[in-house]
């Protein structure tokens, strides 16, 4: 579902919508403008767009055209499932960040640190 209205059309910065029609200069082009949208004739070129902190390698396809260049370059780091920042790093079988783990007192684990 488009966020904008139809009748405004699709963003594309000036100077991208200058290099449409010169496909040899729009390759491997870095392009900081995430907001601009994707048009059918970037189609089968790679462009590096940036992300706030390098740029990523981004080949446009047919299913790519009429979305955004943001889209496809994420700006923030994949956690993996279950990991969060305070969670505690397990290094060995029953050792947890210097601590081991001496048994279970009343539903309470206890630990003994290293």
């Amino acid at each position: 579902m488009p966020r904008r209205s139809l009748w405004k059309g699709s963003f594309v910065d000036a100077f991208l919508y200058e290099l449409k029609n010169q496909k040899d200069r729009l390759a491997n082009r870095k392009v900081w403008s995430r907001r601009s949208s994707i048009l059918p004739e970037f189609l089968n070129s790679t462009i590096r767009i940036y992300n706030g902190k390098h740029f990523v390698r981004c080949k446009v396809t047919e299913e790519k055209v009429g979305h955004k260049f943001g889209e496809f370059a994420l700006t923030r780091k994949r956690r993996p499932m279950g990991a969060t920042k305070g969670a505690p790093k397990v290094v060995a079988d029953g050792v947890v960040d210097g601590y081991c783990c001496i048994g279970v007192v009343r539903g309470v684990e206890c630990y003994l640190k290293l």
